[in-house]
């Protein structure tokens, strides 16, 4: 038996209500996609600035113990591969564009701070939320 309609437009009213559901439904299907897609983003942006914060520790390593302590304390430098050899760039601000910088664009800004034999190698960059994001290993070279 075919139920009768109580008023005009009730269709369309049922219709509507079931767009509105279908919609509702669409836009929290995105926004947990896109709130995933950004966590996988981050997790790769912090992984690959521990990995370039771990380079300037192992190039410091390799620079030699007598090398290291001609470093000024307090001082702010990046060490980098030259060809075969290791060098160190003093005075080195994060927010330059100095040959220290990494990844796509220089966007991960590298800088190591030695205080007596402990060296800090920190990575600051702008992250895929638009905020600034840092990362700093703390390491003692004898």
């Amino acid at each position: 038996m075919k139920r009768p309609l109580k008023q005009k437009g009730e269709t369309i009213v049922e219709v509507l209500i079931a767009i509105a559901i279908l919609a509702l439904v669409l836009s929290a299907s995105y926004a947990l996609a896109r709130r995933s897609s950004q966590g996988v983003r981050q997790a790769q942006e912090r992984s690959e600035a521990l990995k370039f914060a771990e380079e300037q520790l192992e190039l410091l390593k390799s620079y030699g113990s007598t090398s290291r302590a001609s470093i000024p304390n307090n001082s702010v430098f990046c060490v980098r591969l030259n060809g075969s050899s290791v060098e160190v760039i003093n005075n080195v601000d994060v927010n330059s564009g100095d040959n220290c910088n990494k990844g796509p664009d220089g966007r991960y800004k590298i800088t190591v701070q030695k205080s007596g034999s402990n060296f800090a190698s920190r990575v600051v960059w702008d992250n895929v939320t638009g905020s600034t994001d840092n990362l700093e290993i703390n390491y003692r070279l004898y």
